[in-house]
């Protein structure tokens, strides 16, 4: 029997079940997003959650840092330091993003090459 990936005799009717289901059924992007690779990161981070202690550690350190730099007092001043970390947990969170998606094609290249047809 010729192999094809992952999908060979009984797989391969459970995948034809799949393509079925889901044309039936379109996935719901939820309007944010322009991929499956994108949704999957959404609930990736909206089930393991990035913020932990040491994370707020640093960011106050950072918030502190700033306003200390800033050398000034008052409203303005912590408008200006809440802008800027705005920004920086901005970055951080595109960083994070891209680095997951990243992982997750390398993963199927590896799947992909792992199941790969070897025969001449």
């Amino acid at each position: 029997m010729k192999r094809n990936g992952l999908c060979s005799g009984a797989a391969g009717e459970v995948m034809k079940k799949w393509r079925s289901y889901l044309a039936e059924h379109p996935v719901d992007y939820h309007g944010d997003v322009d991929s499956m690779l994108e949704l999957l990161y959404h609930f990736f981070t909206e089930y393991e959650p990035v913020e932990n202690e040491e994370l707020r550690r640093q960011f106050a350190e950072l918030e502190h840092q700033l306003m200390s730099s800033l050398g000034e007092t008052g409203d303005s001043c912590r408008e200006t330091v809440e802008s800027l970390m705005t920004i920086v947990s901005s970055v951080c969170a595109e960083c994070e993003r891209a680095a997951f998606m990243e992982g997750v094609k390398v993963g199927v290249r590896l799947i992909l090459e792992l199941t790969e047809d070897q025969s001449p």
